[in-house]
C-alpha cells in the first residue's frame, strides 16, 4: 500500500509541476509571475538543474521504498 501511495504521490507531484509550467493561469506562466515580482537576489537559472536530479532519484526511490526501508518492531506512525 505504501508503495502505491509513494508512486501516486510522486506522479501527482510531477503532473502538477508540469501543468504549472505549461498552462497559463490568469494569462501568465510561473516564470512570468516570478519575473514580475522584484527580489533582492535571485539564483541563476542553471541552479535549478538540480531539480532534474532530484526528480530522477525520486522516480527510482518511490517504487522501491518498501524494499529499502528497515522494518521496525514498532510502528512509527500508528495505523500504517
Amino acid at each position: 500500500m505504501r508503495q502505491i501511495m509513494n508512486v501516486a504521490g510522486f506522479s501527482i507531484t510531477v503532473i502538477v509541476n508540469a501543468v504549472a509550467n505549461i498552462v497559463k493561469f490568469n494569462g501568465k506562466t510561473t516564470a512570468e509571475v516570478s519575473e514580475a515580482i522584484p527580489t533582492p537576489f535571485a539564483p541563476a537559472g542553471c541552479v535549478f538543474v538540480i531539480w532534474g536530479l532530484i526528480y530522477a532519484l525520486l522516480a527510482v526511490f518511490a517504487p522501491r521504498v518498501e524494499k529499502l526501508c528497515v522494518h521496525l518492531p514498532f510502528s512509527v506512525y500508528p495505523g500504517w
